[in-house]
């Protein structure tokens, strides 16, 4: 095994592991030998890293930080399609919105040159309806500030973009209807003319009439119903007179219906014998000398009147 490891270790190897073990043994020395001032150097760098940290915070712009989340939940309509949130992000990042955040903060070049990295507008993570509003300032009067104006701003210009969209939807929209009452009026026209041209009555005349004779006749059923309340009433005082009359008189009155019942029948019988007399003319003086009794002439006008 020994004589393994010597045929391995060549003696290039060997120097190479002689000159690590030398720079081993002078690092610990140096660092042994210097450790203090190693250790005094160490503590003031990182004092001095302390100390720019500190400057760089106290006189850094964006020390303070505020959010603000926007939740953004438009109405579903079948008209006219909302916006999507990416699009609203696309209006809230516009140029104008940072040139009228200056013109209203009045803010020096050295802040206009810091505004788009002290204002950020991002997407909430996990959240397809709400995003972030972020600012930084030197305080928290400043941030809020900036927040709230930026807001403002933006909320206005997202309402002047849907109003101008929804105002050229509506343009559109009284365009087409224009154009439909033009084609409407038109096919109006013809149809006149066509009614003109064959005689035809136009419906809305014809509708006239109908609502003339409905009034006529309104009128005649109104009439009548007055006609019939007069009538109603004579039936009534008639009724009443009838229901007065003593019962000896109807029963005398029925008596009389009967005997004139007989009266015309006897009256119809006779008539037809005469017709039947001129075919014998000798029966017609035999009855013609009959009726010149003194009981037939005292008969005939009564038959006549009990005819009439």
């Amino acid at each position: 095994m020994g004589e393994l490891d010597s045929n391995i270790n060549t003696p290039e190897e060997t120097m190479q592991l002689k000159k690590l073990q030398m720079y081993q043994k002078l690092v610990i020395f140096t660092l042994l030998r210097y450790k203090w001032k190693i250790l005094v150097v160490f503590c003031l760098t990182v004092m001095l890293g302390i100390v720019c940290r500190y400057v760089q915070h106290k006189n850094s712009h964006s020390k303070h930080e505020g959010s603000v989340t926007i939740f953004y939940t438009p109405r579903p309509s079948e008209e006219v399609k909302p916006l999507s949130l990416n699009q609203v992000l696309g209006i809230f990042s516009r140029q104008q919105i940072f040139k009228q955040l200056v013109d209203e903060l009045h803010l020096d070049e050295k802040q206009r040159a810091r505004l788009k990295q002290s204002i950020e507008v991002k997407l909430l993570r996990d959240h397809s309806d709400m995003f972030t509003v972020t600012g930084t300032g030197k305080s928290d009067e400043e941030v809020k500030l900036l927040v709230n104006t930026f807001l403002a701003i933006a909320i206005r210009n997202y309402e002047e973009y849907r109003t101008a969209e929804l105002r050229n939807f509506l343009e559109s929209r009284e365009r087409r209807m224009l154009e439909l009452q033009q084609f409407q009026n038109t096919q109006v026209e013809k149809i006149h003319a066509l009614h003109r041209k064959y005689g035809i009555i136009h419906p809305l005349e014809e509708m006239g009439n109908v609502k003339k004779i409905q009034g006529e006749q309104s009128a005649a059923l109104s009439e009548l119903n007055v006609k019939l309340d007069d009538a109603r009433y004579r039936f009534a005082i008639a009724k009443k007179n009838y229901d007065e009359i003593p019962a000896n008189v109807i029963k005398h009155r029925m008596r009389l219906m009967d005997y004139t019942i007989n009266v015309r029948k006897n009256l119809r019988e006779l008539q037809s014998v005469i017709r039947v007399l001129p075919r014998h003319k000798s029966l017609t003086r035999r009855f013609g000398m009959s009726l010149k009794t003194s009981k037939n002439c005292t008969i005939s006008p009564i038959l006549k009147r009990l005819c009439c």
